[in-house]
């Protein structure tokens, strides 16, 4: 059976008023506990052949309110960004400054806690692990010297993708990282790795390489893997769960066109973050944040801008991010999130992985300021179909709506919770609905086809997650 024919059977949603009639049910909890907490979002700059293209030459104006919705607070206050070289791997320190130094201040100037990504592009096995590590923390070292100051460094975009190296050579290449940068006193960069360009068997041979050796693990501040087809799972978050460690993905995404107005995609974004969110993920990261428009790739970008008026426009996922930013502050410490299904984990873990794709994700965290966040998204919709897209390994559920019931049994004993009800989709764009109560714990709502909906209760002095 699929998703919503098993779903009919959970029928212990209490009445709601914004409840719909007819549909689905689904009870999704949140268990007891604090599990990871929210480092910080953010998204990353490509470009050709270095840098997002003609960014220079956009008004000052411009390039700034682009970096005020990004990474700004009146924006959705991401922070972390990871700035490419080329795919070649010769990159310069001399280059990366002239490619990014404008956009590095532009977003400086209007987020003053950034947190900065080299990714290392190249070809380790063929360089050499000594010889290329060598090569990128002295590129770093330049930059630094230039006034662009990375907080964090990769070891290698997709090794396993193009096997740039080998799965038993992961921890070498961690160790090799740590020696050249302490050589140039950068002890305060940390490594995060491998990057693998899926949560599969292969990806996870890296990351097992790494944590079988003591003095590679000791060298390393995170793992980081990337979330497209297959995302993080149980078996993922069990993996990486290492005292001290952070649990990195910084690079998801679709490829593709798109248009202004896809909620299947925008949906998909926010759906591999709150999968993400469930098992593990403290730093979480969008592919492209803005580049140049291209018809046959927008998909890759938050937002895209015309280099010869300086226009920009967000696509609708930039919408349904900032929604999402509501609920899961910086700071956020997540929950477990898990569904009644007496099918395999896949499904009442909601993980977005291989295959069948889940009909709804749901995730919800306890913010800084006392109050909860939960985010939940439907995906059920009708297959990829655009032009150029090949369908993909995905199976998605018929299009359904549904009728949530979120139970979070830390607030059981809080009496009645007053929740803001915000929604996204291809009608409304982060809009503010509704005020849900929620009564022993249990709060309920409905939610329509690649729609996302967020709830967020009042600030309070009570911090239960901690």
């Amino acid at each position: 059976p699929n998703a919503a024919q098993t779903s009919q059977s959970e029928s212990d949603a209490p009445q709601n008023r914004t409840k719909v009639p007819g549909t689905l049910n689904m009870t999704i909890t949140a268990a007891p506990g604090a599990r990871q907490t929210l480092i910080g979002m953010g998204a990353g700059f490509t470009g050709y052949p270095v840098g997002p293209r003609n960014y220079s030459n956009l008004p000052r104006d411009n390039r700034v309110d682009m970096a005020r919705m990004i990474w700004g607070n009146d924006g959705f206050g991401f922070r972390v960004c990871r700035l490419w070289g080329n795919r070649a791997g010769t990159t310069t320190g001399a280059q990366m400054l002239s490619a990014y130094e404008m956009l590095y201040d532009d977003i400086n100037s209007v987020q003053p806690h950034m947190m900065w990504l080299y990714d290392v592009q190249g070809n380790p096995a063929r360089d050499g692990l000594e010889a290329y590590a060598a090569y990128h923390a002295q590129l770093i070292a330049d930059c630094k010297a230039g006034g662009l100051v990375f907080q964090y460094v990769g070891t290698c975009n997709e090794p396993d993708a193009g096997n740039l190296y080998a799965p038993s050579q992961a921890a070498e290449l961690v160790k090799g990282f740590r020696a050249e940068l302490d050589k140039r006193g950068l002890q305060n960069v940390g490594i995060v790795s491998p990057e693998c360009s899926n949560v599969d068997r292969k990806g996870m041979s890296y990351v097992q390489n790494i944590k079988d050796d003591p003095a590679a693990l000791a060298d390393l501040a995170g793992f980081d893997i990337h979330s497209y087809n297959m995302s993080f799972t149980p078996e993922y978050n069990e993996l990486c769960n290492v005292p001290r460690k952070e649990s990195w993905q910084d690079e998801s995404a679709a490829n593709g066109p798109e248009g202004t107005n896809d909620a299947a995609l925008a949906a998909g974004s926010v759906g591999r973050a709150c999968n993400d969110f469930n098992f593990g993920c403290d730093v979480w990261m969008h592919f492209e944040a803005y580049l140049e428009y291209d018809p046959r790739d927008n998909a890759t970008r938050i937002m895209g801008y015309d280099p010869s008026t300086g226009a920009h426009q967000p696509f609708l996922k930039y919408y349904y991010y900032k929604q999402l930013r509501r609920g899961f502050q910086d700071g956020c410490v997540f929950h477990s999130s898990t569904r009644s299904d007496t099918r395999e984990d896949r499904y009442r873990t909601m993980c977005m992985t291989y295959g069948d794709r889940p009909a709804i994700i749901g995730a919800a965290g306890q913010n800084v300021d006392g109050s909860w966040g939960i985010n939940v998204v439907n995906l059920t919709s009708e297959p990829d179909r655009r032009p150029g897209v090949s369908p993909g390994n995905a199976n998605y559920q018929q299009a359904a709506t549904y009728n949530i019931t979120y139970h979070v049994p830390e607030l059981a004993n809080w009496g009645t919770v007053r929740f803001r009800l915000y929604r996204s989709s291809s009608t409304v764009r982060d809009a503010y609905q509704e005020m849900v109560l929620m009564r022993g714990g249990d709060v309920s709502f409905s939610i329509a086809p690649l729609e996302l909906v967020t709830l967020v209760s009042a600030p309070t002095t009570t911090n239960t997650a901690r």
